[in-house]
């Protein structure tokens, strides 16, 4: 009996590098070690991608770490749940539509909150919903998240620090809909040796994808390890406190 999901968020915006490997093996680990499902929440529409995985290549990932996951689903895959909490809080006047331009759907919490990311106290509001210039309509990605930690039990999120500022919006919406937030592991942000953040986007090169990088290692167990080493401490035991405090981790 599995005790909630664990949750791994890719933007479908090319291959999975370093990094994306590194919080999908952190994820496994812990949810297992937890007793949870592994799911996987493609970040986009699937109507716009020839593949199943938006050419993420989790497959070939997901056979190298030898750690597969329970569920995968695209966020158009669940937009009717997400339009669902939306109007909740329309019903309620809990958010707001804000006639300007473009459009937005504003919820609105304590007048004055904290920010746990940056150390500044700032009105706490969370934007669910907006129109582009082109009247295209969008769900923040911060609602989805905050409705997929409640909808799956997640108990642990694990990703880069880099994003760390979603932090307060996700804690509002769920306080709003009176679920806690789940504990957050925020992990070193990888860079390659010019000091620039791997990203799929940002075309950072053949040689830190994933599938190519791991060529070197060849079992699963050395690529895990291998993956670890870029993260935790070689002095004491691995575990979540005992983490580098540093932003980055160079490959």
């Amino acid at each position: 009996m599995f005790k909630g999901s664990m949750i791994f968020a890719p933007n479908p915006t090319g291959i999975l590098h370093v990094g994306s490997a590194l919080v999908y093996w952190l994820t496994w680990r812990e949810a297992r070690a937890r007793g949870c499902r592994v799911v996987v929440h493609i970040c986009g529409d699937k109507q716009h991608f020839d593949t199943p995985d938006g050419g993420l290549g989790m497959a070939e990932m997901v056979n190298i770490l030898d750690a597969p996951y329970d569920e995968m689903f695209w966020t158009s895959d669940r937009m009717g749940r997400y339009y669902e909490v939306i109007h909740q809080f329309m019903e309620t006047g809990a958010a707001k539509l804000e006639i300007m331009h473009p459009a937005k759907i504003i919820l609105y919490g304590d007048p004055i909150a904290e920010d746990v990311c940056w150390g500044t106290i700032r009105e706490k509001k969370a934007l669910l919903w907006s129109q582009d210039s082109f009247n295209q309509s969008y769900v923040d990605g911060t609602l989805c998240s905050a409705v997929d930690f409640i909808d799956f039990t997640t108990p642990m999120h694990i990703r880069s620090i880099v994003n760390s500022i979603s932090i307060p919006c996700e804690t509002a919406i769920m306080r709003a809909l009176d679920y806690d937030p789940p504990l957050y592991a925020h992990i070193p942000a990888c860079i390659d040796k010019q000091y620039k953040k791997l990203s799929k986007s940002n075309s950072c090169g053949p040689q830190y994808e994933f599938s190519h990088w791991a060529q070197r290692f060849g079992s699963p167990k050395i690529v895990r390890a291998a993956l670890e080493q870029l993260v935790f401490r070689n002095d004491g035991p691995k575990t979540w406190e005992n983490m580098w405090p540093a932003a980055k981790t160079q490959i």
